[in-house]
């Protein structure tokens, strides 16, 4: 795993938060490289961090930062998102 530090974007203000929240993109097939070339075009729903099968974590927005992923949670969570893999041993990679 190696978590690569590649701001994208500083989000939609500040955040203290309390908790983390894992989701998965739902863009099958796309890694996390894809979507952090993605959000460096448009940041409205850039997340904190960002994971594949490959091993690589990019971490996209500040810690600091709020970001759009969770509706009524955003102003206390980071977020992490895992690629949707296609195949079996991608998602045991990924999770």
């Amino acid at each position: 795993m190696r978590i690569i530090e590649d701001i994208v974007s500083y989000g939609h203000g500040s955040l203290d938060p309390s908790y983390i929240v894992i989701h998965e993109t739902a863009n099958p097939g796309a890694t996390a490289r894809n979507h952090r070339d993605y959000w460096s075009r448009d940041d409205t729903y850039a997340v904190h961090y960002v994971g594949d099968w490959t091993g690589d974590i990019y971490h996209c927005v500040p810690d600091d930062c709020l970001c759009w992923q969770v509706g009524n949670g955003n102003s206390y969570v980071v977020g992490i998102e895992l690629c949707h893999a296609t195949n079996q041993a991608d998602f045991n990679a990924v999770w």
